[in-house]
């Protein structure tokens, strides 16, 4: 990354697939001044092997810039870090983006993340397809008000969480409507509330 760092910038697509977490780059560390090109950034692994894991500080004069990204993929804390940079989530409140993915997540000790602060990070102004696979965030069931959180994304794919957790997230962002869901491997039935308002229902 000493090396592709200061290229990043003039990258129309970034892809990084690995195997382990701990091996993905910090795009506070790398990320600087106007990705003005950069359409694609993938930031990939197999497995999460970063709980011990501490997030770098960052400047407060640290500033990015990518207007034109359409596909973001964040594995393991990528996403968070990426969160961590003021620049990055002002853009975030008005960037439409084809496609969303942040999979195998899991929050360092000395991170305050749970399932209602990653809604939050979701407000996008755009989300045509948010996928969430493997989060590994705290959350308390039933506390939230329903309808807290009530992102502007198009299709929803929710893979690889328990029950409880897909009902919270289903009750956090209850009032949004969905064009179509997905949802694997959390044994939702038909007795599960609250129903998404959506055209179109996939288990």
């Amino acid at each position: 990354m000493a090396i592709l760092g200061p290229a990043l910038s003039q990258c129309r697509s970034f892809v990084v697939d690995v195997k382990y977490s701990t091996s993905l780059p910090f795009l506070s560390r790398y990320l600087r001044g106007s990705a003005e090109h950069l359409r694609i950034l993938k930031l990939q692994c197999d497995v999460d092997d970063a709980e011990d894991v501490e997030l770098p500080s960052i400047p407060e004069q640290h500033a990015v810039k990518f207007p034109l990204l359409s596909i973001a993929v964040f594995d393991g804390v990528t996403f968070l870090d990426a969160c961590h940079i003021e620049s990055f989530t002002e853009q975030f409140k008005s960037l439409s983006l084809s496609t969303l993915s942040i999979s195998n997540l899991s929050v360092p000790e000395d991170e305050e993340v749970d399932l209602y602060t990653l809604c939050g990070h979701c407000q996008f102004g755009f989300i045509r397809h948010l996928i969430l696979r493997n989060i590994n965030a705290g959350y308390d069931p039933g506390t939230i008000d329903s309808g807290q959180y009530e992102p502007k994304v198009n299709c929803v794919t929710l893979i690889g969480h328990d029950l409880v957790f897909t009902e919270e997230f289903l009750l956090a962002t209850y009032g949004s409507t969905f064009c179509y869901w997905h949802v694997g491997g959390s044994g939702l039935s038909e007795c599960s509330v609250p129903r998404p308002t959506t055209s179109d229902w996939r288990t």
